[in-house]
């Protein structure tokens, strides 16, 4: 009987380590999976992670360019560069360029409103 409380006791005991080891390495997850969220707040607007149906953006080459959402273009190949404030807005803009093509992007349409803005003020 002695053995058999023993054996429970063990088991019981090993069980309880596993369930808090396994939190423990939820937990772990968890906060690192928020972190590298917070640090790729940053970065998650570039030419590796553009998202054809959440951004704005205008083809300079047109000669009335509006905004519109990016996936519109139909861009097929395109060549992709950070362009830092451009037209001197606070904003950076994603530059997609072709032969056929230039177009801004933001991230929201109000900051590619306002850049386009910016852009027909300062003239041809």
């Amino acid at each position: 009987m002695l053995i058999l409380t023993a054996i429970f006791v063990s088991a019981c005991s090993d069980k309880v380590q596993d369930q808090k080891e396994m939190k423990d390495a939820t937990q772990s997850i968890k906060t690192k999976q928020s972190t590298h969220a917070e640090k790729n707040d940053h970065t998650e607007f570039s030419c590796g992670h553009l998202d054809f149906k959440q951004t704005f953006g205008f083809n300079e080459y047109l000669e009335e360019p509006k905004c519109d959402v990016l996936e519109k273009f139909n861009l097929i190949s395109y060549k992709c560069e950070v362009s830092k404030n451009a037209f001197g807005a606070d904003r950076d803009a994603i530059l997609l360029e072709n032969k056929k093509q230039r177009i801004f992007i933001y991230s929201n349409l109000k900051d590619c409103n306002n850049a386009l803005e910016i852009r027909n003020s300062n003239g041809p």
